[in-house]
């Protein structure tokens, strides 16, 4: 009775948010004329090599970890984006993190970009390529790095190295320190429209042809019926972590790191921990099925009404929050 509810109320919230999607036409924007920019790729590319070469590899012991290859790529970063730290200010921090910060015409609140320059342990067996030689055969760079995520690192560096070198210094244009909040509220609801939609879509392809994608991988009948009762309530649930990961993502965005924390612990530890621990005590087996998605219901109702009163709180556009 309680799983036809569940379903119910679902699939009616689903069809709202489903005919709001449709409806939704964005205002249309100013067209931006597109420039041709001589970015010397060649030279990206390079840095990301140099990067890669560097064995700045994390490990859950850090006394396995090589502290010399991490001070080898901080020392290369001034030789790389020399314009970079030419304008910006530097600082390193506790625990190998560093901070740039790229003074702006204005005064506002500062726009992030960020990305980690360690990379997890590997394989070497299993690679066709040295993961740290940077090899660079046929346009393609190998390395570990090259997808995560010293890719975003050199990409963010090449780039503010690139305008600084063209006399560019940032505005305050991103959405909430240019205190445009009517954008946010509707960045806001517009992605979390859009996932919600890609959700139910997902869950129910998923749910249709449970059977079949099960079957794919496993073969021991009680590890199936186990699988397949576990499939069944994720794909009734995962509508809801759009709510959850929105919420987060918008204090994240915007640097309310605190609100960003709380809501981003419910999922994982503040209701999931309690939630297995309780159900499993009475329920078993089943109650370690049921704690993820009902740690997910819950996690998007409190997230929901924070996000929204955080979003009705703002001011009108142009006046600081």
């Amino acid at each position: 009775m309680i799983g036809y509810l569940i379903l119910a109320v679902l699939v009616a919230f689903i069809a709202v948010v489903a005919i709001r999607t449709i409806r939704f036409r964005p205002k249309l924007q100013p067209e931006v004329t597109k420039e041709e920019i001589a970015f010397d790729r060649d030279a990206a590319v390079d840095s990301l090599a140099q990067l890669v070469r560097c064995k700045t590899v994390s490990y859950n012991d850090h006394s396995l970890e090589d502290e010399g290859e991490f001070q080898k790529l901080i020392s290369l970063l001034p030789t790389l984006y020399p314009n970079v730290f030419g304008t910006c200010t530097f600082q390193q921090l506790p625990d190998r993190a560093l901070l740039l910060r790229w003074p702006g015409k204005q005064e506002g609140d500062p726009a992030v970009m960020m990305a980690h320059y360690d990379v997890v342990p590997v394989n070497e067996e299993k690679w066709d390529k040295p993961p740290f030689a940077g090899v660079i055969e046929d346009g393609i760079l190998w390395g570990r790095g090259t997808l995560d995520t010293k890719v975003t690192f050199n990409g963010v560096l090449s780039a503010a190295n690139y305008l600084i070198g063209q006399g560019f210094q940032p505005v305050s244009s991103f959405n909430y320190g240019a205190k445009k909040y009517s954008r946010v509220r509707k960045a806001f609801w517009f992605t979390l429209c859009a996932s919600l939609v890609t959700m139910a879509v997902f869950a129910g392809v998923v749910y249709v042809f449970r059977r079949e994608l099960l079957l794919q991988f496993l073969t021991d009948m009680d590890a199936y019926e186990i699988a397949f009762y576990a499939l069944q309530i994720q794909c009734l649930t995962l509508p809801f972590i759009p709510v959850c990961i929105c919420g987060n993502m918008l204090f994240q965005s915007i640097g309310k790191g605190g609100r960003a924390t709380i809501l981003a612990s419910f999922r994982s530890g503040t209701i999931y921990i309690p939630a297995l621990l309780i159900l499993t005590a009475f329920w078993g087996i089943r109650g370690i099925q049921w704690s993820q998605p009902v740690s997910d219901i819950l996690s998007a109702v409190l997230s929901l009404p924070v996000a929204v009163a955080f979003l009705k709180g703002l001011p009108e556009d142009g006046v600081k929050s």
